[in-house]
């Protein structure tokens, strides 16, 4: 089947409404909805199986979603590799990055952002990750072409020098109404934020699924959640060095999308998704490391012994050094959703953000028009 209808980015509110289309209405010929018969629900099922348990697989909650980065495997929903944006990077040795220095590809990174002279929304936690992205940026970049977005008040509580001595100083957003995830404004501006640092540079899962998982060799997945063991997904090397490929091949392009689930846009500027280290050279220097056995592995789930962490991303901590060593070298963990910054995932209800879907054309799928994206050109079925 030729697909027309493409995805960037899909919800679980997306995910949730095909399979509520798929069983069917109550009563047949309602509410006008498509009628599939009992080979399509159960091809339907099994897509479904195998997507859920590939999530897992890359250490990722049930409830998020993967995309091929080579642009070869699909599994239910059409998605796009976002080729036309970005290039596509296989596994192997890029001999020209092995000459660059980090701190180079950082600055280099920054100035392509500036040269774009559009407004740079910047998602700013605190931690070190968005830190060395405000300090590159600002090197470059004249104070009112930065807005920096940050959710609740104990970001400025993590680094309180940043925040007195440049961040409150210029334009910025401290929402503490818990929409973090609609501040930004990217049909405007270009988007940024330190969301694929984790996945480049150690990290061995997103942490809702590995907080409570220890390894297990059994499993098919390589490990079970176990809530009364410390986790330590981190402690096996080999097998960490050979699931970081798989995990970065399905998982890189979704980093940063979900922290645009609450925009209110009808249409993105696709060009203007730009995650900082969502840089081609800045990837490849990461894979050149993974090849050359130079990771360090860490769990940054809020039950991992923080003092594994002040060793991990030790590329981002020196970067930060050369303006400020004592935090470089001694700050800890940070959770984004500290003080309730994006007020949906406190509730007992389901999360209910504007964004159930992003089309490669920038086009948001939302409950207004989401029935024109629940049809067989969406899916690979």
């Amino acid at each position: 089947m030729t697909n027309s209808i493409k995805f960037v980015f899909i919800s679980d509110d997306y995910r949730r409404a095909w399979d509520k289309y798929v069983k069917g209405a109550p009563r047949k010929g309602q509410y006008g909805w498509l009628e599939f018969d009992d080979d399509f629900k159960e091809k339907y099922k099994l897509a479904r199986e195998r997507e859920e348990f590939m999530i897992q697989y890359c250490h990722r909650s049930k409830h998020s979603y993967i995309n091929d980065a080579l642009g070869v495997d699909q599994f239910v929903y059409s998605m796009d590799n976002m080729e036309k944006y970005y290039p596509v990077l296989n596994y192997q040795y890029y001999p020209e990055i092995s000459r660059e220095d980090f701190n180079d590809l950082m600055m280099k990174r920054a100035q392509e952002l500036a040269s774009m002279d559009r407004v740079i929304d910047v998602l700013y936690s605190g931690g070190i990750d968005s830190t060395a992205i405000i300090l590159a940026l600002k090197e470059v970049c004249p104070r009112d072409q930065l807005h920096i977005i940050a959710g609740g008040t104990s970001v400025i509580r993590h680094y309180e020098k940043l925040w007195d001595n440049y961040i409150s100083g210029g334009w910025h957003t401290l929402d503490e109404s818990g929409n973090l995830y609609g501040q930004a404004e990217p049909d405007k501006h270009i988007y940024t934020s330190g969301c694929e640092a984790d996945r480049l540079f150690g990290s061995v899962g997103y942490p809702p699924q590995v907080d409570d998982a220890v390894r297990d060799p059994d499993s098919p997945l390589g490990y079970k959640i176990n809530r009364t063991k410390t986790p330590n997904l981190e402690e096996d090397e080999e097998w960490n060095y050979e699931m970081w490929w798989t995990i970065t091949r399905y998982t890189f392009l979704t980093q940063s999308f979900r922290l645009l689930q609450n925009i209110t846009c009808k249409k993105m500027d696709l060009n203007n998704y730009q995650p900082f280290f969502r840089d081609a050279d800045i990837h490849k220097w990461a894979i050149n490391e993974h090849i050359n056995k130079n990771m360090y592995w860490y769990n940054h789930g809020p039950r991992s012994p923080e003092e594994k962490f002040l060793s991990a991303k030790m590329m981002l901590r020196d970067f930060i050094a050369q303006w400020d060593k004592d935090y470089a070298y001694n700050k800890g963990k940070t959770r984004l959703m500290e003080q309730q910054a994006q007020k949906e995932f406190f509730s007992p209800l389901p999360n209910n953000f504007h964004v159930k879907a992003i089309t490669d054309d920038g086009t948001i799928v939302d409950k207004d028009n989401i029935m024109e994206y629940l049809v067989p050109e969406a899916l690979t079925i």
